[in-house]
């Protein structure tokens, strides 16, 4: 007697399994929410938000010390600023921004333009120099590294 109550006791745990299982995914509330996922900056300084919403306490930091986020931690709902330095070469770079809140981590991808030289003046486009001359200056103006050529004609 004591088996078939046991039988049906498991027979009843099983089948109700099977029965109250719907065909609907279960969608859990994130802990977690940023608004943006990467950010695309010039290569000048700026200042970029990313809201936070978040059910407890957060951490923000990022991986390069070109990119900083402000402030490093709160509770709830908040504002991130990245703040991103001008950039100083000549080459792309990307850093990473994490938020987490438990055990869920939210990543932001800061994408820097290279810099570039917008400005670039000289006081003369040409110059004619004697074989007498010692040097003969001309005033470069730029916003950025330069360099120059020296061509010899003969």
């Amino acid at each position: 007697m004591k088996k078939y109550i046991y039988f049906a006791a498991i027979a009843a745990l099983v089948s109700g399994l099977f029965f109250a299982c719907d065909d609907k995914a279960v969608e859990l509330d994130s802990p977690l929410e940023l608004d943006r996922e990467s950010i695309t900056a010039t290569a000048v300084a700026a200042s970029f938000e990313v809201a936070v919403t978040a059910k407890g306490a957060w951490t923000a930091e990022s991986d390069a010390t070109w990119a900083t986020v402000t402030p490093a931690s709160g509770s709830g709902g908040g504002t991130v600023t990245v703040n991103v330095a001008a950039a100083s070469a000549d080459e792309e770079r990307t850093a990473t921004i994490t938020v987490s809140s438990g055990y869920v981590h939210k990543e932001v991808v800061v994408t820097q333009a290279p810099q570039t030289n917008t400005a670039l003046s000289i006081d003369k486009t040409t110059v004619s120099i004697d074989y007498a001359a010692i040097s003969y200056p001309i005033v470069v103006t730029s916003d950025g590294a330069w360099s120059v050529d020296v061509y010899h004609h003969t």
